[in-house]
């Protein structure tokens, strides 16, 4: 399958089902259908539990089968042990995406990885895409479609921008989302991939090409997973125009062990990286980074060599990044670090 292939209706649903909805909105299984209500999605929400008649104000599901419609887009907030379940639930019903918010899958081991293969064959035998496991969601900001549960969107939704941010990491997705919200850069897409049982980077950033409403993609990347496709995917943003801002993750051994246990992945060394991205860089280099120990770098097709401003003057490089998604043609390092209480994966 091409990369970003079946992604439009996990971007743009016209009807979304939670399965494990809450009638509590602090929980994981509740907050989507609280936030979707709270921020104005215009579609159909369909809350599905066995054990209530109505779920926050909406009418309840015992399963999907027995929702009215296939939704365009299910979000999976129960345990690992019943998610596999759910999905084939959701692939039989002709769901058309999924959204796994499970944590317990390949991050923990082999078993977790049999129970992770289990959703992928699920996904590949019915045609249906599947974002996850063991992740923070997507977001489409002006369609106020919410499939997440970070904490991010609590308060406020984003400003509707040019921004879209496609990141393996969870919390440096939401964090920078949040970073990006609080100095005026407007934000179209977020998606965060986790585990990539199914969806992936590269799927994430060809789709953000194809987008009409993203201008700029920024990418929080742990690691490469198929090198093939990421290449394609690159080379699709830069021939649609679109500068791709990548943040490698675990440069240092202690963060490839960090990313190793966060979603299962083998964080890439950054001399593999740069064999996929500097032959598309087109001016850009990457940009190190010392309090981090991540690193960055900036896919420009019309840039000369990469704007880096002097560090004490922008510790963040946002004025920069504001720069780039307003159209401007410069490129600039993004900074993230730190997660606020809370905005993590789901407890089992």
């Amino acid at each position: 399958m091409r990369p970003g292939e079946g992604l439009d209706a996990l971007m743009s649903p016209r009807s979304i089902a939670i399965i494990g909805a809450s009638q509590e909105a602090t929980k994981i299984g509740g907050r989507p259908v609280d936030l979707l209500r709270r921020h104005g999605y215009a579609g159909r929400i369909y809350p599905v539990n066995p054990k209530a008649v109505t779920v926050q104000g909406l009418k309840a599901y015992a399963s999907v089968a027995e929702v009215p419609e296939a939704p365009d887009l299910a979000i999976i907030a129960v345990d690992a042990e019943r998610a596999g379940e759910a999905v084939e639930q959701c692939a039989a019903r002709g769901v058309r995406s999924v959204v796994v918010f499970s944590s317990g899958f390949a991050e923990l081991g082999e078993q977790g990885r049999a129970m992770q293969d289990r959703l992928r064959l699920a996904a590949r035998n019915s045609g249906m895409r599947l974002l996850g496991p063991n992740c923070l969601g997507a977001v489409s900001v002006a369609e106020k479609s919410i499939a997440t549960f970070s904490i991010v969107l609590e308060h406020s939704m984003p400003a509707a921008g040019s921004l879209g941010i496609v990141s393996q990491s969870g919390n440096l997705g939401s964090y920078t989302m949040r970073l990006a919200s609080e100095r005026g850069v407007g934000v179209s897409r977020f998606i965060t991939t986790g585990n990539e049982c199914d969806v992936d980077i590269a799927d994430g950033i060809a789709w953000m090409a194809r987008d009409p409403a993203t201008k700029v993609i920024l990418c929080c990347l742990e690691a490469c997973r198929d090198a093939g496709r990421l290449i394609s995917a690159l080379e699709e943003a830069r021939d649609a125009g679109k500068p791709v801002i990548a943040m490698k993750i675990g440069t240092s051994a202690a963060g490839q062990a960090a990313a190793a246990s966060h979603t299962g992945a083998m964080a890439g060394s950054d001399a593999v990286v740069r064999r996929v991205v500097c032959p598309l860089r087109c001016g850009a280099r990457p940009q190190h980074r010392r309090t981090h120990r991540s690193r960055s770098c900036g896919i420009d097709p019309a840039a000369g060599p990469a704007a880096e401003g002097p560090r004490h003057r922008d510790p963040h490089g946002v004025g920069r990044l504001r720069r780039v998604a307003r159209g401007c043609r410069a490129v600039g390092r993004v900074d993230a670090a730190g997660t606020r209480p809370g905005d993590a994966a789901p407890d089992s």
